[in-house]
């Protein structure tokens, strides 16, 4: 299979909102965010294949381009050290997409 190339340019505009809350020794960083974005390209995917000669064109899923952007994370800060969770979502009309993901940082 030989996958054709991709491309896309997202424009997106947004609004984040977080607050250190002090606590013992650390702090609780909760965190939110949402905003839109815009895929400028609007490219379909599609991929070609070949077989002993003969070759198919696949035509992917289309790709829409507004979508809307949502996430939250937690954080806990001790001095140099933190230790965070995230999760990011991505919503179209036709499909969605989320990651999650867990961080621990040392600052020096």
């Amino acid at each position: 299979m030989n996958p054709d190339d991709f491309d896309a340019v997202i424009a997106s505009v947004g609004a984040e909102a977080h607050k250190k809350i002090k606590r013992n020794k650390g702090s609780i960083i909760p965190s939110a965010y949402a905003g839109i974005s815009y895929d400028l390209a609007g490219e379909e995917s599609r991929t070609t294949a070949v077989f002993s000669g003969n070759s198919l064109a696949v035509k992917g899923i289309e790709n829409e381009q507004f979508a809307g952007n949502v996430g939250f994370g937690l954080t806990y800060e001790v001095d140099t050290w933190s230790v965070g969770i995230n999760y990011d979502g991505k919503f179209k009309s036709s499909q969605d997409s989320h990651a999650a993901t867990l961080q621990a940082r040392y600052t020096f």
